[in-house]
């Protein structure tokens, strides 16, 4: 009767992860996007080729949302090689909304289905997705405490893995402070915002790990007592992102490991941890790489007088949609800058303005995550 129970969950629990899966992988995109070629040989041919390129055109709107427009200047010649020219294998299906004839063109509008995995999928491969800074931090219990480790290891490795970064021990040191666990513990991860930006952190993991022994059997091998058990390690797990608050995923993983010793824990905990991290990969991948960060920008030697012409300067820097200034002491100024990507890639579009150098004899003295430091003559 047990078995029977425990079949009829197994089954349950495996027909609901292959829904889950399924749904995943039929994620699409609906997009209205237009295209034109010219009538030459015959109309058949031209409404084929505007079809074509109306198709490019749904594909190139949708990969838009998660291409940085320094990743789009880069890497234009593989965008266009790799995803535009093939256009057609990313889109699930089409309809024609309207069809005219203009000026010796055919001008066809479509509303296409473009199906996300392959298209991030093949985004992810060619390195054009956002880097996202990605922390992971685990929820301390006694029980548990020293196979902690095993799971997050695994998350970050896979995140690792897959192209994104992870945050330094100092990072996360800072993280862990009681005032500030305490505050994403209870849900309130508006609170902590501001330490997350300002560690250069775009998405929050946060697990809590169970262990809990399922069986176990004593036998002597040789003169020597063995103990095989069998352990479930669970792993319960939010994504959060950094800036917003916003809860990305909540979900439990769980593995069975068999063994001897303390090390069946630390193995069931890491097996967990594998699936952990490929289910929060495949949640950042749908994030638009728009999303703004935050940068701290530290100036000494700075006069007040300089500080609009200053300002101005940087809001013309690619990228850059807001400066403030929050603190102006000693000539010393911090400014906090809305801008795309993280603050290396501010810290270099900086340093290619030539007139901002000049002007201001600025010098980038230090890059971090979150934070760039500079001095001004």
């Amino acid at each position: 009767m047990k078995f029977k129970s425990f079949g009829k969950r197994a089954f349950l629990a495996l027909t609901m992860s292959f829904l889950l899966t399924f749904s995943a992988l039929a994620e699409v995109k609906e997009v209205i996007a237009e295209g034109e070629a010219a009538i030459i040989s015959s109309k058949d041919v031209a409404e084929q080729s505007a079809i074509a390129s109306a198709l490019r055109n749904a594909v190139e709107q949708t990969s838009g949302l998660y291409l940085l427009s320094e990743t789009k200047t880069k890497n234009f010649q593989v965008i266009t090689d790799e995803i535009y020219t093939k256009a057609q294998g990313y889109v699930s299906s089409r309809e024609i909304l309207s069809k005219k004839e203009v000026n010796g063109n055919i001008v066809v509008k479509i509303k296409a289905q473009v199906s996300m995995e392959p298209l991030l999928e093949s985004m992810k491969k060619l390195g054009l997705l956002r880097k996202w800074t990605v922390a992971v931090i685990s929820e301390k219990n006694n029980n548990n405490a020293k196979y902690v480790e095993s799971a997050t290891n695994s998350i970050n490795q896979i995140i690792i893995d897959n192209g994104f970064r992870v945050v330094d021990n100092d990072v996360l040191s800072s993280l862990e402070k009681p005032e500030t666990m305490n505050q994403i513990l209870k849900g309130n991860y508006l609170a902590a915002s501001q330490m997350l930006r300002d560690n250069g952190v775009d998405v929050l993991v946060i697990c809590k790990t169970i262990t809990e022994s399922l069986s176990g059997n004593n036998f002597n091998a040789y003169g020597i007592d063995v103990n095989i058990q069998s352990v479930k390690g669970r792993i319960d797990a939010k994504l959060v992102r950094a800036d917003t608050g916003e809860l990305l995923g909540v979900k439990s993983f769980e593995k069975i490991s068999i063994g001897a010793g303390e090390g069946t824990k630390a193995q069931a905990l890491k097996d967990a941890g594998v699936d952990a991290g490929h289910f929060f990969v495949n949640q950042i991948i749908k994030l638009p790489a728009s999303t703004s960060a935050y940068v701290q920008l530290y100036i000494k030697g700075l006069s007040f007088a300089k500080i609009k012409p200053l300002i101005d300067e940087i809001k013309a820097i690619r990228g850059v949609r807001k400066v403030t200034n929050k603190i102006f002491k000693n000539k010393e100024a911090i400014f906090e800058i809305e801008t795309e990507g993280d603050s290396n890639l501010l810290a270099s579009n900086i340093s290619e303005n030539a007139d901002l150098l000049k002007k201001f004899k600025f010098d980038i003295t230090s890059v971090t995550s979150g934070k760039i430091e500079a001095v001004c003559e």
